[in-house]
């Protein structure tokens, strides 16, 4: 009886329409100068070349053509020659080709990792090496294709590849280097 005694639940009350929101697609940025517009294309022909590069990387590994050692010492030597040598290059040509051979070193060790967890690797396979050359091409060319779709064509260079990590990885390279010819 207390329960048929109980008040009627009231229907909810009546709640004003709220509009929705629309969001509009931005508006493209406005330059002043045209030379100040990124070339976005520049980060899709890297893309592209960054494929035909892996894809060679993973051949060259499978075809067994030259060691593991020589790879890493290969990506270490193009490291050093960007670092070193082409501290400031422009050259889109030659900024391409830096990059896609970064990504033909990190198609050999994604091949050599393959191997490595299969238990299939060679004698002269780097094991966990094959894993840090994966990383620093990943890094290196995320930065590039990153300020290629940020900046102007004129601010890209070579530190595009190298800058964001720049004093602290290459001091890690260097000890690692070092590390790697002790053992060898």
């Amino acid at each position: 009886s207390a329960f048929l005694a109980a008040p009627r639940p009231t229907p909810p009350p009546d709640l004003p329409e709220l509009p929705l929101l629309s969001f509009s697609a931005q508006q493209p940025h406005s330059f002043l100068d045209v030379e100040e517009t990124p070339e976005s294309a520049r980060a899709a022909t890297a893309m592209k070349a960054s494929v035909l590069a892996f894809a060679c990387g993973v051949a060259i590994s499978w075809a067994e053509f030259c060691s593991a050692y020589w790879f890493v010492w290969t990506l270490l030597a193009c490291h050093l020659v960007g670092v070193a040598l082409l501290r400031d290059y422009h050259n889109e040509r030659g900024l391409l080709a830096l990059s896609a051979a970064f990504v033909l070193h990190a198609g050999h060790a994604s091949h050599e990792v393959f191997l490595w967890a299969q238990d299939a690797d060679g004698a002269d396979s780097l094991g966990s090496w094959s894993v840090a050359v994966i990383f620093v091409v990943v890094l290196y060319v995320h930065n590039f294709c990153k300020e290629c779709v940020t900046l102007p064509p004129d601010y890209i260079s070579t530190l595009s590849l190298f800058f964001p990590v720049f004093p602290a990885f290459d001091a890690a390279v260097v000890a690692s280097c070092l590390e790697m010819f002790l053992e060898w």
